[in-house]
């Protein structure tokens, strides 16, 4: 049967009394306390010999390792075992009459006396000097062998006390244990209560953890708070600050930073309590949740102060929540980093090692500091964001910080169907024109009757382009797409697809011409709407800025030829994604899946969500400790 034994190890007064308090927590039938009171005052040592003796008069075992205790504490007990060296037992009984049974083994006069008459004390100590008596030379000094050896107490407490102690099995019950663990959702909020409590008596954890967010804001904002002209007399415009993309990545860094470093040490911090609690077996989820929920709550603070500090300084309109949902997300998955490197190393300094392996690639990869389009070729996609891309934090918040405040603000969110609208039907009639050209080369050589097998790649070139416009079922055909070869290709072929190309780029021309017009009368309705000229200028000096625009339009290359194809890289936020599986160039306004088109905004959001949940699964399940533990062990197999 389990009788719920425990075990109580060596600490100061306040600590050892707490120690002990917590072992009662679940009242067990059997306390093992190990010296309780080595290195106390004798007021300490009285005072946790008092609450063990509660415990033992409640119908607990209570086995106490003891050396030396003076009067009062050795009369507390009820048995006493003394062992002797080497582990041999020299005496098992009543304590009051182990002073007499070694005294009258010693021969001592007053044999039959265990205490003094007058005061009660009895001297544990003499017990010692009665064990360890030493012999005396003929020279009446005092040798170093003792006069009765351990192994012959140990056989005089064989004959005369342990053969006379008949073991008689006596039916009892034992002690009614009252202690029930709570519901996981009780522990929770025991977790909850105490995780708070424990930061808010850290009065440096709380000033860190609630005032650098705001400091770090204050200090990118201003500078990063960009004015053109620098005369004293200059007003700050939000439109030309071309500082603003530099913000943008910045929070998104100290979003991913400040969330590594709340919760890094979180779970190392409470390994020791966790082992101790671990006979309880409380729920690991509760635990978790409860780490979770409090660092989520602290965060959501943190990104909130960062948020309205920094757009305060920078005058960024509009934007404030879905900044701060923006951050708070990224601060999020970085907490659920945290967690789980917390949870797979066993220290600090370690912990603090790792964060900038997971913060270094997320700077690298993120699309700002190095473009994808020209990282290494061996991981180049022209037509998506690379793979390496894909699985970066930073990446999906800056894209979707960027693009919201491209086409999400007050003022361009009024003209961006119709700014897209144009933007791409111009790309369609330079995209054109690019095909005519390549078509024209090859038409001429073959004109002039020239081997086109060199212009076999253009040829293909134009194929592949041709099958792309031919799903836009804009003419009727362009003809047998197989003869683009150059073994086939003639100039009635050359002829045909040409005059197909113009009817083209004339549908485009005129979808440009209408997104013109719409604009104009766009406008017009604004500037009515708004209360003029100078109030419409206004909102787009308060809610646009020509940095993001620059970077969002890209204006100075139109397309790349990758693959055989024409790819395009102007107006990147006008364009609609290729893939139905969520894919996309970088700065897509939106994302497709299967028919339905998602803002980039909300999808990158979920992408996020969908990040940390993949994060949390990891740390319920231990993958990262469970690995390194994996580690460590093939490591010591082949030391072996």
């Amino acid at each position: 049967e389990d009788t719920g034994s425990t075990w109580v190890g060596k600490y100061g007064l306040g600590r050892r009394l707490t120690n002990i308090a917590l072992e009662l927590i679940r009242e067990p039938t059997v306390l093992f306390v190990d010296e309780p009171t080595s290195g106390l005052s004798s007021m300490g040592s009285e005072k946790v010999m008092w609450l063990l003796k509660e415990q033992a008069l409640k119908g607990r075992l209570v086995i106490v390792n003891i050396h030396q205790p003076y009067s009062d504490i050795y009369k507390l007990f009820d048995r006493f075992l003394i062992l002797d060296k080497k582990g041999h037992v020299i005496y098992k009984g009543n304590p009051i009459d182990a002073i007499t049974y070694f005294k009258s083994l010693s021969n001592y006069v007053n044999a039959d006396v265990g205490h003094c008459f007058t005061c009660g004390n009895v001297m544990p100590e003499e017990i010692l000097k009665m064990v360890e008596a030493k012999e005396v030379d003929e020279y009446g000094k005092l040798t170093k062998e003792r006069k009765v050896t351990p192994e012959e107490w140990y056989d005089i407490y064989v004959d005369r006390i342990e053969s006379k102690q008949a073991i008689t099995p006596v039916k009892s019950h034992l002690p009614r244990v009252d202690f029930k663990i709570p519901h996981p959702v009780r522990q929770f909020g025991i977790f909850c209560q105490r995780n708070i409590l424990t930061k808010l008596a850290n009065r440096q954890y709380m000033l860190m953890a609630f005032l650098q967010a705001p400091f770090l804001a204050l200090i990118i904002g201003f500078f990063t708070k960009y004015t053109k002209d620098l005369s004293s007399t200059a007003t700050y415009q939000f439109a030309e600050n071309v500082n603003q993309v530099a913000y943008m990545f910045m929070a998104i860094v100290v979003a991913l930073f400040l969330g590594l470093m709340l919760s890094a040490n979180e779970i190392i911090t409470d390994r020791k309590i966790v082992e101790r609690e671990s006979f309880l077996r409380l729920s690991r989820l509760s635990y978790l949740h409860s780490k979770i929920l409090v660092l989520f709550l602290i965060t959501a603070v943190n990104m909130f102060t960062f948020v309205l500090v920094g757009n305060m300084i920078l005058e960024i309109r509009g934007m404030l929540f879905h900044y701060w949902m923006l951050l708070f997300t990224v601060s999020c998955v970085a907490i659920m980093i945290g967690l789980n490197i917390s949870s797979a190393f066993n220290s600090v300094v370690t912990a603090i090692i790792v964060i900038p392996i997971v913060l270094i690639p997320n700077f690298l990869f993120s699309g700002v500091m190095i473009e994808f389009d020209r990282l290494n070729h061996f991981i180049e996609n022209h037509k998506y964001v690379p793979a390496i891309g894909e699985v970066m934090t930073s990446r999906w918040a800056y894209e979707a910080m960027a693009v919201h405040q491209f086409k999400g603000n007050q003022f361009s969110s009024e003209f961006f169907d119709i700014d897209q609208a144009k933007g791409n039907a111009t790309y369609q009639i330079d995209h054109v024109s690019t095909l005519q050209q390549k078509l024209n080369v090859v038409g001429y050589a073959c004109k002039k009757e020239k081997d086109l097998e060199k212009y076999s790649d253009d040829l293909i070139l134009v194929r592949n382009e041709l099958q792309n416009l031919t799903q836009l079922n804009l003419v009727t055909s362009f003809g047998d797409l197989e003869e683009l070869h150059p073994a086939l290709f003639n100039l009635s072929i050359y002829n045909m697809v040409d005059d197909s190309l113009n009817k083209v780029k004339e549908h485009f021309i005129s979808l440009r011409s209408k997104a013109v017009i719409m604009k104009d009368i766009r406008i017009e309705e604004m500037v009515m709407e708004w209360g003029g000229e100078d109030a419409y200028a206004e909102m787009k000096r308060r809610h646009t800025n020509e940095k993001v625009e620059q970077l969002l339009l890209k204006r100075s290359q139109l397309e790349v030829e990758w693959n055989n194809q024409l790819i395009r890289k102007v107006s990147p936020i006008y364009m609609e994604p290729g893939s139905r599986f969520g894919r996309a160039h970088f700065y897509a306004p939106v994302k497709k899946l299967g028919d339905l088109s998602v803002d980039t905004f909300w999808f990158n959001l979920v992408v996020i969500w969908i990040s940390v949940s993949i994060y949390y699964l990891a740390l319920v399940y231990d993958l990262f400790r469970r690995i390194t533990n994996w580690n460590r062990v093939r490591q010591l197999r082949r030391g072996k």
